[in-house]
Formats: structure tokens, C-alpha cells, sequence
């Protein structure tokens, strides 16, 4: 099914779940013909090429170092180090305070990498969610109309060829 997908979508960009892949797997991605991954978290600006994978991290605030650290994996101890904003989870919690982030990032000439799940701007009706993932039973969709409105948001092709382009940038996931 997965090649079935690759063959008539061919999409260009990967992210792994809980944005966790190890560099070690990257090759495959690019046999796969993929041309970006977002599977790790970076402070703006930090883009890198592995093995000719092009690098596109997840925005996150660094509380200490501003390096791409590949291959972490999220959890509660880099919790304590960073703030995944660009992560789903984070927008559902910053969903009202979202936009004043953009505009942070705008104000400063800097981009915003993030994603949100198909389902955090649709979700199916009979999903009961628990714990910290409750949160997501509240859809995005009226606040990510909003952002598309008010924020300019470019091509992940086109920060591929000039990493120097201030727009934000939005994946969306989609789950085969």
C-alpha cells in the first residue's frame, strides 16, 4: 500500500512519528525519492544536508544549544531542554497564542517549520481522547484559516533551493 502511495502522490518530504529517525535510515528515504526530512528539531534557520537528504527541522526554542541534533527522539528529557512549538501537540496548546508566534518569528526575519496531523484540523467524530492528548479534540481549522489569512508561508521545495527565504512553512500530515 505504502508504494502504491509513493507511486501515484510522490511526495517529496518525510517526517517520521514522535520526529524520531535515525540518521542511519536517511538513505532509504532518498532511494524512496524523497528530498527533505523533517524528523528532528532545530531552532530556526538550522537546515544541514545528510547524504544529500536535504534537513528541514521541526522549529523548536532551544533553552541551551542552537545545533540540529539528529536522531533524538522526543521526550520528556528534551522537554526540559527545548520547546517544540512546531510540533501538532504544541499547536493545540498554543492554538489562540499561535499567530502572535508567527508574527514573533515574522517580526524577527526568521521562519516557522511546523505540521499538524490531517485529523487535528478534521477529527473524526467517535475519537475520545485522553490525557495530555485531549487537547486535540479541539479542531484546528478556524485558527489555521486564520494563519493561512495573516501569514505568508512558502514551499519546502523552495526553502530546499534557498534556505535565506523568510516564510513560514506547514506540512500536513497524512497517515497511510
Amino acid at each position: 500500500m505504502s508504494a502504491d502511495f509513493l507511486h501515484q502522490y510522490s511526495p517529496k518530504g518525510f517526517r517520521a512519528p514522535w520526529i524520531y529517525l535515525p540518521s542511519s535510515l536517511l538513505h532509504i528515504l532518498a532511494d524512496a525519492d524523497f528530498k527533505y526530512d523533517s524528523s528532528t528539531l532545530a531552532s530556526v534557520g538550522n537546515y544541514s544536508n545528510i547524504n544529500g537528504m536535504h534537513i528541514l527541522p521541526v522549529t523548536n526554542i532551544p533553552f541551551f544549544s542552537h545545533k540540529i541534533d539528529y536522531g533524538k527522539i522526543v521526550n520528556t528529557k528534551i522537554l526540559s531542554k527545548e520547546i517544540p512549538v512546531g510540533t501538532g501537540i504544541m499547536i493545540s496548546y498554543l492554538r489562540k497564542w499561535y499567530s502572535h508566534l508567527l508574527n514573533w518569528y515574522s517580526n524577527k526575519h526568521l521562519s516557522c517549520i511546523f505540521y499538524l496531523h490531517l485529523w487535528q484540523i478534521y477529527p473524526p467524530p467517535d475519537v475520545q481522547y485522553q490525557g495530555l492528548r485531549r487537547i486535540h479534540a479541539y479542531p484546528l481549522e478556524t485558527y489555521l484559516r486564520k494563519w493561512l489569512q495573516h501569514h505568508s508561508f512558502g514551499k519546502m521545495s523552495d526553502l530546499m533551493e534557498n534556505n535565506q527565504i523568510k516564510k513560514h512553512f506547514l506540512t500536513i500530515d497524512l497517515e497511510v
